[in-house]
């Protein structure tokens, strides 16, 4: 054998080796610029132990790593190319992987991982092909530079642009309680923009995204920006002007529509001046914004004269446009005086009134404005009615009932003040509706007990002062009724029928009093007294946890009616409890309810 093929023998064994067993192993990884990436290499540490390995880049060798970035001894990093490669696995578990921290374009290409093996062209090396391409801009991070009545201006920090440069800059801009999709959108370059044309004093939304030739960024976050208030650009409406006077006129108005408020409404400026003098002075009135309508009276003017009359409302940022009526003039003539009103005569739903006209002014008085209401409401849901000469009548009222009445003098010069308010209250009438919910329930041979409740409060017509309880034999060819008495006393009430026949059918009605009379009567299907042999069943009592104790008490009889339940209990909470029970014998009749009663355990009686 040659001397260069004795050299390179060993050369050619090892060759022939890796291509025979294999000697490194080959992985594709592709990244996104600015991402973190990963690449594998691991060794039998188990077997060796802790062994020195290295990284490097495009090309292998016989010994070491070409174009090394970073070197462990097996333990620890021995050295590094930058801060970006680090080993993150178990170095002692034989992990060598590589770690590159927000990976560029220029990281993309061949990696070697090579693991130094005891003994002859016996390292193990890994090869990773590593491709990056470029990414989304990241989220950028937007401020606010400025806000104006009607602007905004904002900024913000160019973000990381993915590997391309960042082309534009999409900004969004919505009302706050809008969705994004009604957003409106604009395209920019730079790193800071003026978004314009929006409403004074008005909550927004507005976000960012970057844009390069990959794509587009997530949103940044989400700005929430109020526009600084501006003067009003619309007048207040409806103003209207009503000469009440020789020297006054009212000013009615309502606020600028709600869009063109811009802000805050805080006070209006109310201007006039005389238009009938040589020299026309405006003089200004501020009154403050406290509802809607609003109005003021202007005062100490000149009689028989016409003023021009503006309004403007303002807001902390100035004034807004003005509204406009036409010329009003004062009154040239005295209105009536108010009259007297006094009660005449008054039924449960009818009244009858009379007056005494005052001095009528500078014109005969036309006649006059009656107004009623219920003494508890305000004026403004008053009944009005014209009526004529000094006395009148006002039917349809609602028995004992209090109301309050006032009355208005008319002439062609205009309206007086109001009368005196007279008060008075309707004279109560009987019941127009019956008792409610009568019950009745037979407790003995001998007693039937009755329970009802009051009639509709609208239909009392009074203060209910007894009921009369009317009951008769059905069973008896003369059927003569009988009455009990009962004070109206509270909400239910009952009685219990005494001294009756033993199984005898009881005709039950019932009707409410006041001291006007009865109302209508409430019936209840005929009741039974029950037979003579019949016996009152037990009773159990249930003590619970509960602010209350309930207490049940089977109403049943027996023989002829159905034997008495077994009651037991299911639940019980702080405030409620849940029962069932399991019927007895249902004896003549099959069994169509039950009564349930409860008290508390130390109460008196049922």
């Amino acid at each position: 054998m040659s001397h260069f093929g004795s050299r390179c023998f060993p050369l050619y064994c090892f060759l022939l080796f890796c291509q025979l067993k294999g000697c490194a192993s080959l992985y594709y990884v592709t990244a996104t610029v600015g991402a973190d990436v990963s690449l594998k290499c691991s060794y039998n540490a188990w077997h060796h132990g802790p062994l020195p390995f290295c990284w490097g880049r495009e090309s292998t060798s016989t010994f070491g790593c070409n174009n090394q970035v970073i070197k462990s001894d097996g333990t620890s990093v021995v050295s590094r190319l930058s801060w970006r490669y680090s080993l993150s696995g178990y170095l002692r578990g034989g992990d060598a992987s590589l770690t590159i921290m927000q990976v560029q374009e220029s990281d993309g290409g061949k990696y070697v991982c090579r693991v130094e093996i005891p003994g002859w062209f016996n390292d193990e090396t890994t090869e990773s092909i590593v491709r990056v391409n470029p990414g989304r801009p990241s989220q950028p991070l937007l401020s606010i530079r400025v806000i104006m009545e009607r602007a905004v201006r904002v900024g913000w920090i160019p973000p990381f642009n993915g590997g391309r440069a960042i082309t534009d800059y999409i900004i969004d801009v919505k009302k706050i309680y809008d969705p994004w999709s009604s957003a409106i959108r604009s395209w920019v370059k730079s790193t800071d923009a003026t978004v314009v044309n929006l409403r004074p004093a008005t909550t927004y939304n507005l976000r960012l995204f970057a844009v390069n030739s990959v794509g587009t960024s997530d949103a940044s976050n989400v700005l929430t920006f109020t526009t600084k208030e501006a003067a009003p650009e619309g007048p207040p409406l409806d103003m209207q002007l009503q000469a009440l006077s020789t020297k006054s006129i009212k000013v009615n108005w309502r606020p600028p529509k709600v869009e063109l408020r811009n802000g805050v409404l805080r006070s209006y400026t109310v201007s006039y001046r005389d238009n009938d003098s040589a020299v026309q002075n405006w003089l200004h009135h501020t009154v403050a914004a406290t509802g809607d309508p609003q109005s003021v009276i202007l005062t100490n003017l000149k009689y028989s004269t016409r003023y021009e009359v503006t309004i403007q409302a303002r807001t902390n940022a100035g004034l807004g446009p003005a509204s406009t009526a036409p010329l009003c003039s004062t009154l040239d003539e005295v209105p009536p005086d108010p009259p007297v009103i006094e009660l005449e005569d008054v039924t449960s739903n009818k009244i009858f009134l009379f007056w005494t006209p005052g001095f009528q002014g500078d014109s005969p008085i036309t006649g006059f404005y009656l107004d009623y209401k219920a003494a508890n409401d305000s004026w403004t849901s008053a009944v009005r009615s014209w009526v004529t000469g000094t006395r009148t009548s006002v039917a349809d009222l609602h028995p004992a009932t209090t109301y309050d009445f006032r009355l208005f003098a008319v002439s062609s010069v205009g309206m007086s003040k109001a009368s005196n308010v007279l008060t008075f209250a309707t004279n109560e009438a009987a019941p127009e509706g019956p008792p409610l919910d009568m019950q009745l329930q037979a407790l003995s041979p001998q007693s039937i007990k009755v329970t009802w409740r009051p009639p509709k409060f609208e239909l009392r017509n009074g203060v209910l002062r007894s009921y009369t309880v009317s009951y008769r034999d059905n069973d008896s060819a003369v059927q003569n009724w009988l009455h009990r008495t009962v004070a109206a006393t509270g909400d239910p009430q009952s009685i219990i029928l005494t001294n009756l026949k033993p199984s005898t059918r009881y005709e039950v009605t019932i009707q409410a009093r006041t001291n006007a009379g009865l109302g209508p009567a409430s019936t209840a299907p005929l009741c039974s007294t029950l037979d003579e042999a019949s016996t009152v069943a037990t009773t159990i009592t249930l003590a619970t946890t509960s602010p209350a104790a309930v207490t049940t008490r089977d109403t049943t009889f027996s023989p002829v009616p159905p034997d008495p339940p077994v009651l037991e209990l299911e639940d019980v909470t702080n405030n409620k409890i849940s029962l069932f029970w399991t019927p007895g014998f249902e004896g003549d009749s099959p069994i169509t309810g039950f009564y349930l009663e409860y008290k508390e355990a130390n109460g008196y009686g049922y």
